[in-house]
């Protein structure tokens, strides 16, 4: 399994799909959210760059700023709290709750 992750600023990217190991201490250090809990993260070997998400697709995020939602649910039900540089592991959807939030997945990997 790959997982999709942006490139860091200081690379280059010329446009087409790009495929990286996935170090085999970083994955069990990332924080996973419960809308990975079907998923074996074990099987993760690589990332994914350059490629426009789609639901379902799974993401390795670095927090930057921590905002309303200090926390995230993991697969287990628990809540994690989240610090800048904390990575995580989330699943890209479309979201809509009119008293809360609304997103649609976005066409690149970036901010």
């Amino acid at each position: 399994m790959t997982l999709t992750a942006p490139l860091p600023a200081n690379e280059h990217h010329d446009g087409r799909p790009t495929t990286v190991r996935l170090d085999a201490a970083r994955l069990p250090a990332a924080k996973p959210a419960y809308t990975t809990r079907h998923v074996d993260l074990n099987s993760a070997t690589g990332l994914l760059s350059g490629v426009r998400p789609a639901v379902g697709d799974l993401v390795l995020a670095t927090v930057t700023a921590v905002g309303q939602h200090p926390k995230v649910e993991g697969p287990d039900g628990r809540r994690a709290s989240l610090f800048p540089g904390d990575e995580v592991v989330v699943a890209y959807g479309h979201r809509y709750a009119p008293d809360q939030f609304e997103a649609s997945v976005p066409d690149d990997l970036g901010p």
